[in-house]
């Protein structure tokens, strides 16, 4: 707004002294709902855009027809009234929010790393939400085979592992009546180590998602398993590392398709296991105490949180 010399929002104050200007002399400048610009300063930002430009603009001022002396005024109104309807405009954007103050609504995923671990359940009904866009590009047969090519070719085997494995007998089948996936009957359904265990190898985020979203968590182990055929065991230390770190995870199953080297994320590390015993025991409540003498300190009146 600054650079095109835009005003704004006005006050009623500064509108109805800036019409009385305008009323005096029709050519002090331009208004737009609570916005406003002077005509000289229009003017003024035109001739910034470059020598050419200054030289034609001063040429029409400077011109002894009328109609070269009309271009002139019709260039600076044009600009002025675009300036201000973009403005005006943009100032009228509002964000979408829900009660928490969050996002009112998110982009579907697109980028290969979020392709990679979109649960199916999500996959499904965000192709729901765009079926009316895809089918002008698509049959409606077409349209229904989506989802089922995802599923089983798997964006997971396109964009990370370029393979599948053959580990068979326990993978999971996806029932479209529930839109979840189900076990195998030879699945006995028993991860590799319980939730404690997954807080010593990969931290804190696998421990809570086990705790607060069994489900969740349950179904995106069995959508890896059908993925890339792999057992149980695998798919629960690849989650937890993904829980962990996403961009890390992502990144080494690169370097395994590269090099055909996998790692065993349900091995547990010593080293690591201190680390976590020492920040769940140590610094964790060392730094909840800080947080809650610093709190004290505030007293126990009342807040106003701006947004």
């Amino acid at each position: 707004m600054e650079r095109c010399y835009i005003k704004g929002p006005m006050t009623d104050e500064e509108s109805i002294s800036f019409f009385a200007a305008v009323t005096n002399d029709p050519l002090h400048g331009f208004h737009m709902n609570n916005y406003c610009v002077l005509r000289q300063e229009v003017a003024n930002s035109i001739d910034e855009v470059g020598g050419f430009v200054q030289i034609t603009m001063d040429e029409l001022r400077s011109s002894s027809t009328d109609a070269d002396k009309e271009a002139h005024d019709y260039i600076i109104s044009t600009i002025a009234n675009f300036l201000l309807q973009l403005v005006s405009g943009i100032s009228n954007v509002c964000a979408e929010r829900d009660n928490r103050n969050n996002s009112g609504d998110q982009l579907p995923p697109v980028l290969p790393l979020d392709l990679c671990v979109v649960l199916s359940r999500d996959f499904v009904s965000c192709l729901g939400d765009q079926r009316i866009r895809l089918r002008h590009n698509f049959s409606e047969e077409e349209v229904g085979n989506i989802d089922e090519q995802v599923l089983l070719e798997s964006t997971w085997n396109l964009f990370v592992f370029g393979k599948k494995s053959t580990v068979a007998s326990v993978k999971p089948t996806f029932d479209k009546a529930t839109e979840t996936w189900q076990k195998s009957a030879a699945d006995d359904g028993q991860y590799p180590y319980d939730a404690v265990g997954a807080l010593l190898r990969h931290g804190p985020s696998p421990f809570l998602k086990r705790i607060t979203d069994p489900k969740g968590y349950e179904q995106s182990v069995l959508q890896y398993m059908a993925a890339t055929g792999c057992s149980r065991a695998e798919a629960t230390g690849n989650m937890d590392a993904k829980l962990n770190n996403a961009a890390d995870w992502a990144y080494q199953k690169l370097e395994e398709k590269k090099t055909g080297k996998k790692v065993d994320y349900t091995v547990l590390d010593a080293k690591d296991a201190a680390l976590t015993i020492i920040w769940a025991l140590g610094i964790t409540p060392l730094v909840l105490y800080s947080i809650a003498q610093t709190a004290s300190q505030f007293g126990t009146g009342p807040s106003v949180i701006k947004y």
